[in-house]
């Protein structure tokens, strides 16, 4: 019967279209749009995210910092595969300055938890940064990268 209606009274047309979209936004905003990265990742508790910069504090060179400990969590709804020998790498930038000390495990369970850690040991003076990209076996997001810088010194004898 409405299809008869539409049909035959084109100015019956807005009317289901401002149905249609009624319906649409009632719907739940979840349905329509897609998730986000399964990997979450935080230092001391506070969530990074891919835009990020996580600085180092002043390293002498030719030392390595104390490493920074990160934590990622698996997010999202299936358990993740994460490359045994580099789920964590340093992917751009002067890579060279910095050091994973620590990999997180093979595996994260949905909710699971694991650690990762990162140096700095700078070989020259100045300002120095890189990425710093965790790989999994997420189909939509493989990557999650965030950035890490440092500045490396050089403290006059006495």
């Amino acid at each position: 019967i409405c299809r008869r209606h539409f049909l035959s009274h084109p100015a019956s047309r807005i009317v289901f279209v401002v149905a249609l979209v009624s319906a649409v936004l009632a719907a739940p905003f979840s349905a329509f749009t897609q998730s986000g990265p399964p990997l979450a990742v935080s230092q001391s508790g506070a969530q990074i995210d891919p835009l990020d910069l996580l600085s180092f504090p002043d390293t002498e060179v030719g030392h390595t910092s104390n490493p920074i400990e990160f934590t990622v969590r698996n997010v999202g709804e299936a358990d993740l595969t994460l490359p045994k020998e580099r789920a964590v790498a340093l992917t751009d930038g002067e890579t060279e300055m910095f050091v994973i000390t620590s990999q997180p495990g093979s595996t994260l369970a949905i909710h699971e938890r694991a650690r990762f850690s990162v140096a700095f040991k700078p070989t020259s003076i100045g300002e120095k940064s890189a990425t710093v990209t965790i790989t999994s076996s997420d189909p939509d997001y493989p990557t999650f990268s965030f950035e890490v810088a440092g500045n490396g010194i050089v403290t006059p004898a006495h």
